[in-house]
């Protein structure tokens, strides 16, 4: 009887310890918050040496991190920010622009999943790019809660969430915020990961006045002041979010990174403004794969884990992915996981004189000359992907020293951009086997890219008998393929149509088959003008037609699954306003 009863109370004893032990695991995993602003170049931060900017929380959490100063991003946002989320090249993942050319495609695996694979709870918080494709949104990709902001409304925007639209009130950076910070708290002992993904300073420059003043009071011009204004204000939110997560003492148990998504724009500045932020006195903006357009600083706050201070191995903006499933000791799988293109950078973090791998990476010109989709009369539609090639485009392979150029004109150069990261001097006659190294390497690379068919594609929007979110409506610049001049506008919005037989074919997915109504919305149309759409050897006319709206009734999807129509205009319209394509909206009116 006593050996039954020290056996029981042994077994209670294992019991209970086994359980305190497992609460304490789960108290110890970290929580990860990852902060990205939008737009804000290398030389917008006090902490990188700009005198005149003011942005003392940023400054303060990079005295607190390990900080890579230069991270390899992509030239925009989007393409940026689906490769933080996949662990992937962008092109890879089907990204190759901003909007129309925003194409995530459906079969990758974005972060949320993997932290919520691991017993974490998810959350992400602003803007939307790069976690989203039409009607699979982020909460599909494994978040258990969100919120979007829509397009760049600074103020009283609407957000979209898993309820539906949602009007807010006051400035988005502190509705970001108020979100973020409402979901941690209410994890509890939870551990968590959250993304607060703001969209300062991106344009427009519209800041709280208040932010505003003091650098027009010290005699910068309005636009200068109203951009400084804005990098202020984000780090005024940033300063309220890490104190937030102070008071609910998670700060010391939370990894923090922050980055931007590319560099900056200098739209409307003046060379003394743009002086005051390139600091640094790099080549490019924005868009383009020179050194201004692709380095951005990153830092990773880890309290008695990641020693502070500077972190000088190579880093690119693939590799955060797999560095927080290392740090935070997550799967390094899921079912179906495409592989990762970045590699983790724990060793570095947790050791300043880690060594650097040795290793490159490709990056594409987004807009203008030598970005795909802008040669021979076209403005980013690409007719053939499997036929873009290098000689059109410009594209860069990265290293940690060398960077080398392939320009849309033929031309190619090589950078020692450790001694020269102005890209002035190049070396390429100088150092000819490296410069044959580096040819060959981005051939390779643009080839794998080119030949897994996931690169320069539009999306393929699906098209059901009930509408909802990112169903039945395509954009004008969606066209798989598109004759006779034209051009996108507005990134989502397609120009063209002005001589006989000019035509674009869109590619959708048909859910179910049937009767649809096609309304077409854009601007210019005209009543001289003979429009039709052609599918399945049918054509249709429109039954109504004005300047801003056409409708086509009655056109008939006899099958589920990818189908393929297009646009077309039957007759010259020299002299009339060229015609713009904004969207198309699919109505179902009848079962077959």
């Amino acid at each position: 009887m006593i050996f039954r009863i020290k056996s029981l109370q042994l077994g209670v004893f294992i019991f209970c310890f086994m359980q305190f032990s497992v609460t304490c695991y789960a108290q110890k995993r970290p929580n990860v918050l990852v902060i990205i602003s939008d737009d804000q170049g290398i030389g917008d931060f006090g902490f990188m040496g700009n005198k005149t900017v003011k942005s003392p929380n940023l400054d303060r959490l990079a005295k607190e991190s390990a900080v890579f100063e230069k991270l390899v991003v992509a030239p925009a946002c989007s393409p940026t920010r689906s490769s933080i989320m996949t662990g992937r090249n962008h092109l890879l993942a089907g990204v190759w622009g901003v909007g129309a050319r925003n194409n995530l495609l459906r079969d990758e695996h974005l972060i949320p999943e993997y932290f919520k694979d691991a017993g974490y709870h998810t959350g992400y918080f602003g803007k939307r790019d790069g976690v989203y494709n039409h009607e699979k949104q982020i909460w599909d990709w494994g978040c258990d809660e969100a919120s979007h902001v829509t397009g760049y409304k600074h103020k009283d925007a609407v957000s979209i969430t898993q309820t539906g639209n949602v009007q807010r009130k006051g400035w988005t950076v502190d509705v970001d915020v108020d979100n973020s910070l409402d979901f941690i708290k209410r994890q509890g002992d939870n551990s968590w990961w959250c993304t607060t993904a703001f969209i300062l300073p991106h344009l427009p420059w519209i800041p709280d006045e208040r932010f505003a003043k003091p650098y027009r009071d010290a005699g910068h011009s309005k636009t200068l002041a109203d951009f400084y204004g804005c990098v202020t204000q984000m780090d005024d939110a940033v300063g309220r979010l890490l104190k937030g997560l102070d008071d609910l003492g998670q700060l010391d148990n939370t990894i923090v990174l922050f980055l931007s998504d590319n560099g900056p724009t200098y739209k409307d500045m003046s060379d003394i403004d743009i002086k005051s932020r390139n600091i640094l006195d790099l080549k490019g903006q924005k868009s383009t794969v020179w050194e201004n357009g692709i380095v951005v600083p990153f830092m990773v706050r880890w309290p008695k884990k990641i020693v502070p201070g500077i972190r000088k191995q190579f880093a690119t903006v693939e590799d955060i992915l797999p560095t927080l499933i290392d740090l935070a000791a997550l799967k390094q799988t899921l079912p179906d996981q495409l592989p990762f293109d970045g590699i983790s950078l724990k060793p570095a973090l947790m050791d300043e004189n880690a060594a650097s791998i040795d290793r490159q990476v490709l990056r594409v010109a987004i807009s203008g000359k030598g970005a795909a989709g802008t040669y021979a009369g076209f403005r980013g539609i690409v007719n053939n992907p499997k036929e873009v090639s290098i000689e059109e485009q410009h594209l860069v392979l990265r290293g940690e020293r060398y960077k080398y150029h392939n320009f849309a004109d033929g031309n190619t150069a090589l950078y020692d951009i450790i001694r020269d990261p102005t890209e002035s001097i190049d070396i390429s006659t100088q150092y000819l086997e490296i410069n044959k190294l580096f040819e060959m390497e981005l051939e390779k690379q643009y080839a794998k890219i080119l030949n897994s068919e996931r690169v320069f594609r539009m999306p393929i929007v699906k098209i059901r008998d009930v509408n909802g979110q990112g169903y039945n409506k395509v954009y004008g610049a969606m066209a798989e393929k598109a004759f006779g001049v034209n051009e996108i506008l507005k990134f989502n919005n397609l120009k063209g149509f002005s001589a006989k037989g000019d035509n674009a074919s869109y590619t959708i997915s048909v859910e179910k088959a049937g009767e649809y109504k096609i309304q077409i919305f854009g601007e210019n149309f005209s009543n001289e003008s003979d429009w039709e759409i052609e599918y399945n050897e049918k054509r249709y006319s429109y039954s109504i037609l004005n300047r801003n709206e056409m409708i086509f009734n009655m056109v008939q999807f006899d099958k589920p699954g990818l189908q393929t129509f297009s646009l077309k205009v039957n007759n010259n319209m020299a002299g009339l306003a060229m015609p713009v394509v904004e969207q198309l909206n699919f109505i179902y009116t009848k079962f077959n």
